[in-house]
């Protein structure tokens, strides 16, 4: 699933100003960092940690699942399937 799809016109009427600069603060390079980790456990951290505070501070209960989605599957899709 592209960032642009997950995040783009389609979700634009959920989103609040504060959901933007939150999508921006732990979305923007996520991939580059899960690819990065120095291993699989250091991946699913970096993962858990960004979907736990992005929820933490999203008002939205929809986006957090989205960006769950999002994160989980670029996981899959560079480390395997299973966390």
């Amino acid at each position: 699933m592209e960032e642009e799809t997950l995040f783009g016109e389609r979700y634009g009427a959920a989103r609040s100003p504060l959901d933007e600069a939150l999508i921006g603060k732990y979305c923007s390079g996520i991939e580059e960092r899960i690819r990065q980790a120095g291993s699989r456990r250091e991946a699913v951290l970096i993962l858990e940690d960004a979907c736990r505070d992005f929820e933490r501070q999203c008002e939205s209960e929809i986006i957090p699942l989205f960006l769950q989605r999002y994160v989980t599957n670029l996981f899959e899709q560079l480390w395997g399937a299973s966390k």
